[in-house]
């Protein structure tokens, strides 16, 4: 419930030139998607986290370079 708060007080009250950054651990589910590790499965049931935001990046490291994968380039980008 703090979470949801949280995200609906960033979205309808944070100023419009404001910009404010989550960043967030990931998790996998049993079907091996990776999605934003919460703390209450109840959210997780109800609601899509990432679909709440405008961008949503996802940091990996491979061969000791930290990379951002994107949903348009299906691909990692530095």
């Amino acid at each position: 419930d703090y979470f949801w708060n949280l995200i609906q007080f960033i979205v309808t009250k944070v100023p419009q030139n404001k910009i404010v950054y989550l960043m967030m651990h990931e998790e996998k589910d049993d079907s091996g998607e990776v999605k934003p590790k919460t703390i209450g499965k109840l959210l997780d049931e109800k609601v899509c986290i990432e679909g709440m935001f405008t961008i949503v990046l996802r940091c990996i490291e491979e061969s000791g370079k930290h990379l951002f994968v994107t949903q348009s380039s299906q691909g990692a980008v530095s």
